[in-house]
């Protein structure tokens, strides 16, 4: 039988569009959200300043957000959030080599101090809807799962951050230092 796909053309209606808009004042089923802070992120219409009570932050919170951040940001954003992932690394090559086509912006570093100001909201937000050029997650990732690594992105900064004598050890430790060219050493 016949049948319209998305974004095809149609007869049948007067603005010529297959695909109909939604109805304004409905929601439609599975859309209706009751706990915004919980599934959006949003208190108040605001990106939330704190994580949704039901979520714990805890040593399994911050493994799951580890584990998840692996399998879904790492890629991108690299092991240590700061933009260098293989993703990015390849497609460096590619447009150093000239391919045809390739145009490629820069995963955000998780670590610059614009990063380091959002609230909790509005990273899981980004984690669910995308920004600018990342893809949104929500359809792959469940929000108890962003949450985690929304938890887990703010453990990458805390521990950048951190002074050494705040770890347990750290006078054993390798120092990372910076050479002035901005490379690490």
């Amino acid at each position: 039988q016949p049948k319209y796909l998305a974004q095809h053309e149609s007869l049948l209606f007067n603005d010529g569009r297959a695909m109909r808009p939604q109805v304004p004042g409905t929601v439609a089923q599975g859309d209706m959200v009751g706990d915004t802070h919980f599934s959006l992120g949003l208190v108040d219409g605001a990106y939330a300043t704190a994580f949704p009570s039901q979520v714990d932050i805890n040593d399994a919170l911050l493994d799951r957000g580890r584990d998840r951040f692996n399998i879904f940001c790492l890629p991108c954003h690299g092991v240590t959030g700061e933009g260098n992932g293989r993703i990015h690394n390849r497609a460096m090559v590619l447009l150093n080599n000239g391919t045809n086509g390739t145009v490629w912006v820069q995963p955000r570093n998780l670590h610059q101090a614009d990063m380091q100001a959002l609230p909790p909201g509005r990273i899981f937000h980004t984690i669910s809807d995308g920004f600018q050029t990342m893809a949104g997650y929500a359809s792959q990732i469940p929000p108890a799962d962003r949450w985690a690594i929304t938890a887990w992105v703010y453990a990458l900064q805390v521990g950048r951050n951190a002074p050494a004598d705040a770890v347990p050890g750290s006078d054993s430790l390798p120092v990372r230092t910076r050479n002035l060219d901005g490379g690490g050493s």
